[in-house]
Formats: structure tokens, C-alpha cells, sequence
């Protein structure tokens, strides 16, 4: 099963040429979100081939390391904040299958995914509060993050970091 949807998403990657990688990649973050949404678990096979679509785009012409570079780092970063919302909360606040969603998207978006990923942890705070001020969630509420990692996808396309800048550099005189 997993080799399989490895070779999936090498033939997907291959086939989509490399300016077309951002829809397929919402493809994926749409079906991890909604299986997460349903089960709480977003399956290997589809982080699997995921991720190895966004590699067979990302190895295609112009070769660069900063995308592989952000890729590692917001892996890293979701598995910080894993580790530490586990002691805080003493129960994960990630799920592998989120860390392992970050890869794809930093292989996509490049740097721009760390943008992604604090506005999906920004969402996921504000209803977690609310949820915790209404009572209708607990400190020990699950919560699934992939819709949030869609959601903070989909704002960073239409606020990218840079216009938002701007926006708050033109507020201050």
C-alpha cells in the first residue's frame, strides 16, 4: 500500500507541471483534513504520497535547497510544538500525520510555509479558546489539525506574509 501511493504521487508529480503543484497540493491537504476531520488520523499512505509528489516537483528544474531547507524546518517546528504541548498538556497537541503533512508543503510553498503554519496554529487557537470558553472542549478535547493546516494554507495565499507586512508598516507612522 505504501509503495504504491509512493509511485501515485511520483507518476502525479511527474505529469503536473511544476506551476500547477499548489492545486494538487490543496488535493491532498483537502483529503488529509477531511479524513482527519472523520477519523482523527491522516493516513501514512496519503502523507506518503504526498510527499513524494512534492518532491518529484520539487527535483524537477531549477534545483534549490531552500525549499528542502523549509521543509525540514517546519517538520521540526510541528515536532517542537508536539513535544511541548505534550508536557503542557500531557497529550500531544500534533499528530505525526501533521508533522509529516508539513514536509510536502514546505517542499511546495518553500520558507512561505512557516507563514502557513503559524496562521493554521493562530485558527486552531482561536477555536480551541473558544471552544474552551463556551465548554464545549476540554484540555484533553482533541482537536484535529489538518483542516486548520488547510485553512492557515489558504489564508496564506490570500494575505501572503509580505502584503501583511506592508499593511502593518502602513499603519504606524
Amino acid at each position: 500500500m505504501l509503495v504504491s501511493s509512493a509511485v501515485v504521487g511520483m507518476a502525479v508529480g511527474a505529469l503536473v507541471p511544476p506551476l500547477s503543484a499548489l492545486p494538487v497540493l490543496l488535493a491532498f491537504l483537502g483529503l488529509a483534513a477531511a479524513f482527519d476531520l472523520r477519523s482523527g488520523l491522516i493516513p501514512n499512505a496519503l502523507t506518503l504520497a504526498a510527499t513524494a509528489f512534492a518532491l518529484t516537483v520539487w527535483v524537477s528544474p531549477p534545483l534549490a535547497l531552500g525549499p528542502l531547507s523549509a521543509a525540514f524546518t517546519a517538520a521540526s517546528t510541528l515536532t517542537l510544538l508536539r513535544l511541548g504541548s505534550t508536557v503542557w498538556l500531557s497529550a500531544p497537541g500534533f499528530g505525526w500525520g501533521d508533522v509529516k503533512l508539513s514536509v510536502p508543503l514546505g517542499l511546495v510553498l518553500g520558507w512561505s510555509v512557516l507563514w502557513a503554519l503559524y496562521l493554521a496554529v493562530v485558527l486552531a487557537a482561536i477555536v480551541a479558546v473558544s471552544g474552551l470558553a463556551t465548554g464545549r472542549l476540554t484540555r484533553r478535547s482533541r482537536i484535529p489539525f489538518a483542516p486548520f493546516i488547510l485553512g492557515g494554507t489558504l489564508l496564506h495565499l490570500a494575505f501572503p506574509l509580505g502584503v501583511v507586512l506592508d499593511w502593518v508598516a502602513a499603519l504606524t507612522l
